[in-house]
């Protein structure tokens, strides 16, 4: 099983300089396989995670392109890292050496080509993940970002210790469908932008740096329906995160508001609360309609199944 590696890594000075070269971003030089082995690491889908088809606790739902282990000491140093390849199971045992002691294991998902380590100083308390955004406008769907931890694990000599890390996502599937916004040859866009990219590595938002503009055009070649599939970072009660929908042909703006209190507003408008911890799939459908008393439009949104009642957009 390619998900299945012997690492052997420990504290002796004789790996820094190989430790060092692996962790940046250069699998190339990770240490080699030995067999050597106290630590079994194994990685799950947190149970309570209801996103996309699919049963289980396997990765193998999700768009990534392996995984990254780190293992940190007592004091919050970095005794290990290592990178696993992409398993299409989504099965990951990962068997390492560590010298017995104290560890807290931080496992975040990808091979280091979309999202990149900041900080090389190798202490948990400064280190950060974030995604390469580029010039921040994006065009197809990003990679998913799971991330999960295991604090306090004793390791002992001489017999083999299992832990257990359980994945959480920081990427969410935003499905926009809008009916009524164009005619036939009209060029359409969905666009939700993002005020974060840089997680630490106790999975915080940092919103001090970076952000995304997630666009998708196209052009209706009959009816007047369009969607957008978009994959963007966490959405949360505390992000605003604007979705715009447009007629890039006339310059129309039929929808501009805040993404994440457009589902909250439909949800509670059924007596409802979203639950961004847990659903990681939202299925948006707006009908657009004109208003003939002020000619604004006017939109009924359906989130995930929850519908609300028809409103005027402000942009009509």
């Amino acid at each position: 099983m390619i998900g299945k590696l012997l690492i052997k890594l420990t504290f002796a000075a004789a790996l820094a300089a190989g430790l060092s070269s692996c962790y940046k971003e250069d699998m190339s030089m990770c240490p080699p396989v030995m067999p050597d082995r106290n630590v079994h690491l194994t990685l799950t889908l947190d149970a309570e995670i209801i996103t996309r088809a699919g049963t289980g606790t396997r990765l193998a739902r999700f768009d990534i392109t392996g995984v990254r282990v780190w293992a940190f000491d007592k004091e919050g140093r970095m005794a290990l890292y290592a990178a696993v390849p992409y398993d299409p199971d989504g099965v990951y045992d990962i068997y390492m050496n560590l010298t017995p002691g104290e560890y807290d294991f931080v496992v975040w998902t990808g091979d280091g080509s979309a999202y990149k380590i900041t900080s090389e100083a190798e202490l948990m308390r400064v280190m950060n993940i974030h995604l390469d955004a580029g010039d921040g406008i994006i065009t197809d769907n990003i990679p998913d970002l799971l991330y999960g931890t295991a604090r306090d694990c004793t390791v002992t000599a001489g017999v083999e210790n299992h832990v257990e890390v359980k994945m959480r996502p920081n990427t969410y599937n935003v499905s926009v469908t809008a009916d009524g916004v164009a005619r036939s040859g009209e060029r359409w866009e969905v666009a939700i932008d993002v005020d974060h990219i840089h997680y630490t590595f106790d999975n915080n938002i940092i919103t001090t740096e970076g952000d995304l503009h997630h666009v998708r055009q196209g052009e209706l070649n009959g009816g007047s329906a369009f969607t957008a599939p978009i994959r963007t970072l966490t959405i949360s009660p505390d992000r605003y995160m604007q979705l715009t929908v447009r007629n890039v042909t006339t310059g129309q703006i039929y929808f501009d508001e805040s993404l994440t209190q457009t589902i909250i507003d439909t949800y509670a408008a059924n007596g409802q609360t979203p639950d961004f911890d847990r659903v990681y799939d939202y299925d948006i459908r707006m009908a657009f309609t004109p208003s003939p008393a002020d000619g604004k439009m006017a939109v009924s949104i359906s989130i995930n199944g929850w519908q609300y009642n028809p409103m005027p957009t402000d942009l009509g």
